[in-house]
């Protein structure tokens, strides 16, 4: 079984690592099968927003295998969205 918490920090590390300044992700909550992050940076008013949402969710996926869906997008501030991930896991 995959630890959500674990590849929920390697991925925002990752992801972190290649969109800073434009755009970063924290880690807010985890589950046996979501991850729920906030997003922050200036990407907002570029275009292609949810590409940049798309991106962590290729990072969950690269890391895993796991297939994830997004479950909510809320916004927060000007530059602040929390983000909700599922996990298709079939058992």
């Amino acid at each position: 079984m995959i630890e959500m918490k674990k590849l929920a920090n390697e991925a925002a590390e990752r992801y972190n690592r290649y969109r800073f300044p434009e755009a970063t992700v924290k880690v807010l909550n985890t589950t046996d099968n979501s991850i729920e992050v906030l997003f922050e940076g200036p990407f907002v008013n570029s275009c292609c927003f949810y590409d940049w949402i798309d991106d962590y969710k290729i990072e969950l996926m690269d890391l895993s295998g796991i297939k994830f869906e997004i479950l909510d997008i809320e916004q927060i501030d000007i530059e602040k969205f929390k983000v909700k991930f599922k996990a298709n896991i079939t058992r």
